[in-house]
């Protein structure tokens, strides 16, 4: 529970500094300038998926089954290997910038910032997940909340002195991750130091583990983000504003529920690597029945509880906010289970379960907001997010019999 709250308060300072800084960028930058900002931020999420091939996910699996001098050769391996991935898009990128419309029309310069960033947070985002492992939650938080700090601090001090433009706010960015980076090589060079002995073998066991899990990575992407570019489309600004704000507040529950998991990941792996099993279903029936409990709290005092936060004029954004707080409920009760398919290295499966949600999305999203609006959209996420969770469960239940209170071995190896 300690680490939980550790982990909880970081995810807090990480959301609260662009909430805090949003107010002064709209006022010192431009609409357009805004709009760059934005593109630029998700370029730089998908760069940061492509490069990683998920090595992080490998590196909380494969953990608990290596020794410290293999887990040395195995964090410096695929380092190394993502840094090469990174410098052959680097060359490639710049090669292909004067040739391609839209490379030149964005501009090349921050298509390849957006690369080093995606490339900086990726590797940050790899040693934060060692240092889970290691259950440092002191240290991870420190890191975080000293990138969202360093984040914000910069920002304000380039846009405002330096260049008063969207420049200023993405430099700030990459320079923020890439000072956290140094940091994360420091401290982890310190515990593990760095050789490359049997690098070959521990790299194909991170893209064996990496590139089934990819559909999946960037299926999540289109489902959170497919509902607002829908509204925004169909529905006009007005509308897309409402969402937004019901889609932030009930986003708090996420934040909730990824705080808990980063300090549930390490147990689950540990208690499967022991063959534990008993512990691991009693712990998805306690921690589940208290989600479940949250959320059905949460949801009929939202009425009462929102306007105080947001003000009137959004109240019809109320409904919207109970409707995706059960999305938002789905999603943190499928942390409890997709762990037991990275630690079988299910990761092919867990991708067919989320592109095909994805997929499903898109066309039921689309009817919807024309049939209810905003509304549509609401439903439709959170439909979204109970077959990923019923599709996950599922599955996991081939590995480890949820639905037994009684000692029991894993189902399947």
């Amino acid at each position: 529970m300690k680490k939980s709250l550790y982990y909880l308060s970081g995810n807090i300072i990480w959301a609260l500094i662009p909430y805090i800084l949003l107010p002064f960028l709209t006022r010192q930058l431009s609409v357009a300038d805004m709009g760059v900002v934005g593109l630029f931020t998700i370029i730089a999420q998908i760069f940061t998926i492509i490069i990683g091939v998920n090595a992080h996910a490998a590196l909380q699996a494969h953990f608990n089954g290596l020794t410290h001098i293999e887990r040395s050769q195995y964090i410096s391996a695929n380092g190394l290997f993502i840094a090469g991935i990174f410098g052959v898009l680097l060359l490639v990128l710049a090669g292909a910038t004067p040739f391609i419309p839209i490379f030149e029309s964005v501009g090349p310069q921050l298509w390849l910032w957006a690369l080093t960033i995606g490339f900086a947070q990726f590797m940050v985002q790899y040693y934060l997940s060692l240092m889970q492992m290691l259950e440092r939650a002191g240290v991870y938080v420190a890191m975080q909340m000293g990138q969202a700090v360093l984040n914000g601090l910069l920002s304000v001090l380039l846009v405002v002195f330096v260049v008063q433009n969207y420049v200023g706010r993405v430099l700030a960015m990459g320079l923020a991750v890439l000072v956290i980076l140094i940091l994360c090589m420091v401290y982890i060079h310190r515990q593990y130091g760095f050789t490359l002995q049997n690098g070959r073998a521990h790299i194909k066991k991170m893209l064996q583990f990496g590139l089934p899990l990819m559909p999946h990575s960037l299926a999540g992407i289109v489902i959170a983000s497919l509902d607002r570019n829908l509204c925004a489309a169909l529905l006009g600004l007005e509308e897309t504003g409402f969402y937004t704000v019901a889609l932030q507040v009930a986003l708090g529950f996420s934040l909730l529920a990824d705080g808990f998991n980063k300090a549930y990941t390490p147990f689950v792996y540990k208690k499967l690597h022991q063959q534990n099993v008993h512990n691991i279903v009693q712990s998805i029936w306690r921690y589940g029945g208290l989600w479940v409990l949250l959320i059905g709290v949460a949801i009929p005092i939202t009425p009462y509880i929102l306007p105080l936060i947001i003000g009137e004029k959004y109240q019809s954004a109320v409904i919207l906010t109970q409707i995706l707080t059960i999305g938002m409920g789905f999603g943190g009760l499928y942390y409890l289970f997709t762990n037991i398919l990275f630690y079988y290295e299910r990761t092919g499966l867990l991708s067919i379960i989320t592109v095909g949600a994805g997929l499903l999305n898109i066309p039921m999203a689309y009817f919807m907001i024309l049939q209810w609006g905003s509304m549509g959209a609401a439903v439709a996420f959170t439909l979204t997010q109970f077959f990923i969770l019923i599709g996950v469960m599922f599955i996991s239940h081939k590995y480890v019999n949820i639905f037994s209170l009684k000692p029991n071995k894993p189902v399947a190896e």
